[in-house]
């Protein structure tokens, strides 16, 4: 809890108090209205609005960013207990108590809401999130796991997501990166700025950092030479599911950031090569910028139409999806997916792994990978394929000591993002 002063809350002046609050219900709102016109993500509205708002110190941008992610983290249990017509300082006060973090405007609220700073006091001290908004909100309704999810977006949950998935949108997964070159010196770095880091045995070069809130990345040396990648382990399981050898030429036909492009030029070596597409040219421009930092002279780019005419050794297909495994990073994005949608991108994915597969070579690999956790994405997506296209056959691979030819990887796997991943081989 933040401690207090007679001078205001936690040493701020009482009219900068006011101004915060009345600046995060506006930013709120406006976010609320963005989300559902234009789909924009938060951390993508908040960078504008930072941008647009140089008087905003770092504190504002703190107080305003964990306010709005609260809020949608925790939607699913306020609408659940809150009346539609709830005053939206009690929905956002709700929000913090779930998390167990006594928000810098709390005295504020307790005196607009009327509500007993003693008595509220003692309701963050509770020692569960349930505990607490239910107190709050003077009700005996007691929200679930489930509740974080539409309902019918829980019965899509691949099997285990009810255990495996649930409990994780309650919080922000860590940062994961994969040291690319030089892994002494990046190690060194991060122990020199005080970042807490551990290497997980099951991938060769996955590290978890905690504790570097207030150090930017990529910043770094180590960073700016090109010694490490921001990925997240799930994501950096697709790459290794395709177990690349170094004299194989890859499309990575969905680029996107450029995360896995880089994976694959890193196991091709110099005896590989990696064509990169993506329809947006401008993620095409950012790998390029990735890939001149870290020194990587096997990767090239072409346009989707011109590769897929070309042949491949092996074919990475990460395709557009619900995005539903990155959930715990982006929890505003649960409240713009729909049913409907999700059935047009699971065409649109199968689509894109029908046409890429047209480009893998007789005995060549193809891989299929989503950070989705929803079945018909992915056991659906790759049933269907096998299904119409008996010139393919699943093809194991290996992650840690667990082989198998199509991966479901849940948060609780290793405290990070959800994705899946299937590997197929063409039939000699």
């Amino acid at each position: 809890m933040d401690s207090m002063t007679p001078g205001g809350q936690g040493g701020i002046a009482p009219h900068k108090i006011v101004t915060m609050a009345e600046n995060v219900l506006s930013i709120l709102k406006t976010s609320m209205e963005t989300l559902h016109t234009s789909g924009l993500p938060a951390d993508v509205q908040l960078r504008k609005v930072f941008r647009e708002n140089r008087k905003f110190g770092s504190r504002d941008r703190h107080f305003i960013t964990s306010a709005l992610f609260a809020y949608y983290r925790w939607y699913g249990w306020l609408e659940k207990i809150f009346p539609a017509d709830t005053d939206l300082r009690m929905r956002l006060f709700a929000a913090f108590a779930a998390q167990g973090d006594l928000p810098l405007t709390w005295q504020l609220w307790c005196e607009e809401l009327q509500l007993e700073p003693a008595a509220i006091a003692e309701i963050f001290r509770l020692p569960t999130a349930e505990e607490r908004v239910a107190a709050l909100a003077k009700s005996n309704i007691i929200c679930r796991n489930e509740d974080m999810l539409d309902s019918w977006m829980c019965e899509k949950l691949a099997d285990g997501g009810a255990e495996r998935y649930l409990p994780a949108l309650r919080s922000r997964p860590p940062v994961w990166i994969r040291i690319q070159k030089n892994t002494a010196q990046v190690l060194n770095e991060l122990d020199k700025n005080k970042v807490e880091w551990k290497k997980d045995s099951r991938l060769p070069d996955a590290y978890c950092l905690r504790s570097h809130a207030n150090i930017n990345l990529c910043l770094l040396e180590c960073y700016r030479s090109g010694c490490f990648e921001i990925q997240d382990f799930a994501s950096q399981c697709i790459g290794y599911a395709s177990m690349a050898k170094n004299d194989e030429c890859w499309w990575d036909a969905c680029s996107g950031g450029g995360g896995k492009t880089l994976l694959l030029a890193t196991l091709l070596k110099n005896g590989g090569q990696v064509t990169a597409s993506d329809i947006r040219e401008k993620k095409l421009e950012e790998i390029k910028i990735h890939a001149q930092r870290a020194s990587y002279n096997n990767i090239r780019y072409a346009k989707w139409n011109d590769a897929h005419k070309m042949q491949f050794d092996g074919v990475l297909t990460d395709v557009p999806c619900s995005s539903s495994g990155r959930w715990r990073r982006n929890p505003e994005m649960r409240l713009v997916c729909t049913q409907k949608w999700l059935e047009q991108l699971t065409q649109t994915q199968y689509e894109i792994l029908d046409k890429a597969a047209a480009s893998v070579k007789i005995g060549g690999v193809l891989v299929y990978g989503t950070c989705s956790v929803f079945k018909e994405e992915n056991t659906g997506v790759t049933d269907r394929f096998l299904e119409e296209h008996p010139d393919f056959e699943p093809a194991p691979f290996t992650i840690g000591d667990q082989t198998q030819w199509r991966l479901q990887v849940f948060p609780e796997d290793a405290d990070c993002d959800g994705t899946f991943c299937a590997r197929f081989r063409r039939k000699a």
